[in-house]
């Protein structure tokens, strides 16, 4: 039988957190310890030791509540203010420090939820954050008591410079009593996405084999979607018409492959709508079938590649490209529908006017033979069965 025991465990990277566990286990944990202690004298030992700050996000949290920051943290002037971790830490047992305070920061000191819990919060006496909450909570009830006084000193507070609009390290937002220290830090107003549109075309060749192949470009080595391969576009600038739409998207294909060819050849597909984190991006897709333009094959032009359907769902595209490929495939399985409908409607008709002459040929055959009566005869006929 194992025993148990109840100990207060202060491992290498953790806060004291009360832990039950069996000997055998105890054993083990006191053998990582161990561990970790000569690890972290040879270090120290060897010079290879540095003492720093982790700032992560929760730790950014507790020490903008703790100055009461409330302007962005991605900011310099917040990035710069934040060196103050470097100067917190132990230099005994960084470890345990940097740990705690991400705990802290994920425990008690939250971004939102039930709200941070500022009564089980060790740093609470340090913490101007929650101190501006009391005095701001003092004032409003004054306010409401008629207590305030009406003419406010002409004597600014040192500290307050929140509505002063020159200090980089304030909120720019209003006061919001109902966030209390949640004012510190405040999130970043997001700006709406920059809205764009591209004309794209996929352009399509038979291959060797009779299969395929579609003709896709490289983009450049930085900015968005870096060396991804996409098929043939034009960033669409200005309210164009559909036609000049078309002619600058006609332009730019022929200089890519060389050949030229009409712009009425280009065929409107439909829009995919691709939203990135900053950029509203609507692709307004055309195809062209080099078959139609009756030009040779084409072959490979530098930053450019013809891939077969296989090799271009496993290329590295985007998931706007995929798109556009899904809704070319949907036209291109409409159209086939369409052509399929109407050889079964022509052929139908042509089957009904074959039926229909055969019925009436038996009809006369039967009832008169080839000859044609006359008008006389058919008299004759009734007179005879009556």
């Amino acid at each position: 039988m194992w025993r148990s025991c109840t100990i207060r465990n202060s491992g290498p990277l953790g806060l004291l957190s009360d832990a039950t566990m069996s000997l055998g286990a105890l054993e083990e944990q006191t053998e990582a310890c161990l561990q970790f202690q000569r690890m972290h004298l040879a270090l120290k030992m060897w010079g290879c030791f540095k003492i720093s700050g982790a700032v992560d996000g929760n730790v950014i949290r507790v020490l903008c509540r703790l100055r009461a920051i409330g302007a962005d943290s991605t900011s310099p002037a917040v990035t710069e203010a934040l060196c103050l971790a470097n100067m917190l830490v132990d230099p005994e047992r960084p470890g345990d420090f940097n740990q705690a305070l991400m705990e802290l920061g994920a425990r008690v000191c939250t971004p939102k939820g039930p709200g941070p819990l500022c009564s089980q919060c060790p740093l609470q006496s340090h913490c101007h954050s929650y101190r501006k909450v009391h005095i701001k909570q003092e004032e409003n009830s004054k306010r409401l008591l008629g207590k305030l006084d009406r003419m406010p000193s002409t004597q600014p507070d040192i500290e307050d410079c929140m509505n002063s609009g020159t200090c980089t390290l304030c909120p720019r937002e209003p006061w919001d009593n109902e966030l209390g220290v949640q004012n510190f830090p405040r999130k970043p107003v997001k700006k709406p996405p920059r809205v764009e549109r591209t004309l794209t075309c996929v352009v399509v060749q038979s291959g060797d084999r009779g299969e395929d192949e579609y003709l896709l470009t490289q983009r450049p080595n930085k900015g968005l979607l870096a060396g991804m391969w996409e098929f043939p576009s034009l960033l669409l600038e200005g309210d164009n018409s559909e036609m000049k739409q078309k002619g600058a998207l006609c332009a730019e294909v022929s200089r890519m492959l060389g050949v030229q060819f009409k712009k009425s050849l280009l065929l409107y597909v439909g829009e995919v709508v691709h939203i990135f984190s900053h950029i509203h991006q609507t692709y307004v897709v055309h195809s062209v079938s080099l078959k139609d333009c009756g030009a040779d094959r084409q072959t490979q032009i530098e930053n450019t590649q013809w891939l077969t359907r296989p090799a271009l769902q496993e290329a590295a595209v985007s998931t706007g490209v995929k798109k556009i490929l899904k809704l070319y495939d949907s036209m291109a399985s409409q159209e086939e529908q369409t052509k399929d409908g109407k050889r079964r409607k022509t052929s139908g008709v042509k089957n009904d006017n074959k039926q229909q002459t055969s019925k009436k040929t038996k009809f006369s055959a039967v009832n008169h033979g080839s000859r044609q009566l006359s008008l006389s005869s058919f008299f004759k006929t009734v007179k005879e069965e009556t």
